[in-house]
């Protein structure tokens, strides 16, 4: 064998297993990059320190079930808070109002979501739970006394996570 073939043989197999190596590590780098992306981001907006707010949270949860459950009609089966009048009402056909305390409890719920981009937009009450979503629709906190919630308004398709025993953080399924 020529001292040509001998160098440059073992150069082009060293050089064919780099580029073999590189067409292989991208799209698994790439792969492994959008996985670990899209779950991060899916939970991003995730209430993190639930545990002080969960009995905020279980008292406006109560308020709503009592002041829209029984909504015949099931319009307007959600909560809103009036900032001129300091109150926080339901808006069906009763227009139940809360006691002061429960519109204080709204108010630090509403401080529990700290994401710029996902603030609390409103409390429904659908199918026995109550979903506290936030404005950009991607995120709600349930209180689903039935199980995992299976649905939300906006998306058919939603993934959830127990918090505790009858809460759960819900996400659309992208």
């Amino acid at each position: 064998m020529s001292t040509f073939k001998k160098r440059v043989l073992p150069t082009i197999k060293i050089f064919a297993i780099i580029v073999i190596c590189i067409s292989v590590s991208l799209p698994v780098n790439a792969a492994v990059r959008f996985m670990s992306y899209s779950y991060s981001s899916r939970w991003r907006y995730a209430v993190e320190n639930f545990s002080e707010h969960q009995e905020d949270f279980m008292t406006v949860a109560e308020f709503c079930i009592k002041a829209c459950s029984d909504d015949p009609e099931g319009s307007g089966n959600y909560l809103v808070y009036d900032r001129d009048e300091s109150q926080l009402k339901c808006k069906n056909n009763k227009g139940a109002v809360a006691a002061d305390e429960v519109a204080q409890c709204f108010l630090r719920v509403q401080g529990a979501f700290a994401e710029k981009g996902a603030t609390l937009d409103v409390v429904s009450y659908r199918n026995g739970s109550v979903w506290f979503e936030t404005d950009n629709g991607v995120y709600s906190v349930v209180y689903s006394p039935c199980g995992a919630p299976k649905a939300a308004n906006s998306a058919s398709k939603v993934i959830s996570k127990r918090i505790t025993e009858n809460w759960y953080h819900v996400t659309r399924k992208v």
